[in-house]
């Protein structure tokens, strides 16, 4: 489900009023109950508890008849092995797709999982999770499948409910095959609007308001980024929120690489080392001699004038005359 243009945006504002109220409230107790039982019992499993009332309160008060959406039939069987259909007539239009859920999948897959190795404090290899999703949407395309990538919302509900294993997914997996064989019945008044609470739910998890401020502490051209790309994929669509966003990260590196940070070095009283005269107050240097710490970047075409200049720049704000 994509995100929403601004003009769609301002669409919906418009069209409030024909908001479906038992749609709505469902959604509503959903979430209330979910962050209820999340401050009073983190690690109950709340979203399997919101869903399985959900469906209760569906069949008692016959909400599908009522006009609340719910999942309905889902097919059956196992997907089987079939070749997708490629001809020279769509192959164009099939490249310019794959690209965009490439980078969109990636995107999500490797950021997600940054949020939850910085959480629990181990490393991932951005390779091996390119890797494992390529062969992962690569076996999808051929049995019939459509691309995955990380899901975030149950990357939260197992983390929630301290999952720490890659056991979490494989019991899923069972599930999953258990209901496409067996269980079908039973989703049937799986509410839609009790499923979108619980990955509404999830996201909020996935916002760490915290790590905005730390941005804004430590590099402001780093917030503004965030901020810029939060606002783009919410007031435009995904796909074109992650170009921005990686095409001003393009320009911000070439901007750091062109004019990097450097520093003239001085003593602090009664503390060990040298510092950046910028840095403390007091900070005195050494008469006739300059040290400079250059470079926090390779020195290339793009940044040696830069670094010519500023380097002499540093020699002759010196009060003393440098040998």
């Amino acid at each position: 489900m994509g995100i929403l243009s601004l003009g769609n945006w301002l669409v919906n504002l418009r069209e409030l009023t024909q908001i479906h109220q038992p749609t709505l409230i469902l959604a509503v107790l959903v979430l209330v109950f979910l962050f209820a039982i999340q401050l009073r019992f983190p690690n109950a499993p709340a979203p399997l508890l919101a869903v399985l009332l959900a469906k209760l309160a569906v069949a008692l008060f016959n909400l599908d008849g009522r006009g609340v959406a719910v999942v309905g039939a889902i097919p059956a069987g196992l997907p089987h092995f079939a070749l997708p259909p490629i001809s020279l007539q769509n192959v164009s239009q099939l490249i310019a797709s794959a690209i965009g859920i490439a980078l969109v999948g990636y995107s999500d897959n490797v950021l997600t999982a940054r949020v939850f190795a910085s959480r629990h404090h181990y490393k991932i290899d951005a390779n091996q999770e390119l890797l494992a999703l390529g062969m992962s949407n690569l076996g999808n395309g051929l049995m019939q499948g459509f691309p995955v990538s990380s899901s975030g919302s149950r990357s939260v509900i197992g983390d929630s409910l301290g999952s720490r294993t890659q056991l979490f997914s494989l019991v899923g997996l069972v599930v999953v095959v258990l209901v496409l064989l067996f269980l079908r019945p039973l989703l049937v008044l799986f509410s839609k609007a009790a499923l979108g609470a619980i990955v509404i739910y999830a996201a909020t998890k996935l916002i760490e308001l915290r790590q905005f401020r730390r941005l804004l502490k430590f590099r402001r051209s780093e917030f503004f980024l965030a901020i810029i790309t939060t606002l783009g994929v919410l007031l435009t669509d995904i796909l074109l929120g992650v170009a921005v966003a990686l095409a001003l990260s393009v320009i911000d590196l070439f901007a750091r690489v062109a004019r990097p940070h450097d520093a003239v070095l001085g003593k602090v009283e009664n503390l060990p080392g040298l510092h950046d005269i910028e840095d403390w107050e007091g900070v005195t240097t050494i008469p006739g001699l300059v040290l400079y710490r250059c470079y926090d970047a390779p020195l290339c075409f793009a940044n040696v004038e830069d670094f010519k200049r500023r380097a002499l720049e540093a020699i002759e704000a010196e009060i003393n005359p440098v040998e």
